[in-house]
């Protein structure tokens, strides 16, 4: 699994998604997103891109 905090790379997160899924090795490793915020733009260009998850953060485990 890859998980990467939006906006924390020194990268355009997307363009690292889409090296993912480009390489054999990697095409079909579980890309989680995590952020702050929603904006949906970036969700729906992550979703065109196959990223696995979207999480909004901060989040509460509850047990």
């Amino acid at each position: 699994m890859i998980s990467v905090e939006w906006g924390l790379l020194k990268f355009s997160d997307i363009d690292f998604l889409k090296k993912v899924r480009k390489t054999a090795r990697t095409a079909k490793t579980p890309f989680v997103m995590a952020s702050i915020t929603i904006e949906q733009a970036h969700v729906v260009k992550a979703i065109q891109c196959d990223m696995s998850e979207y999480v909004i953060t901060p989040f509460q485990v509850r047990g």
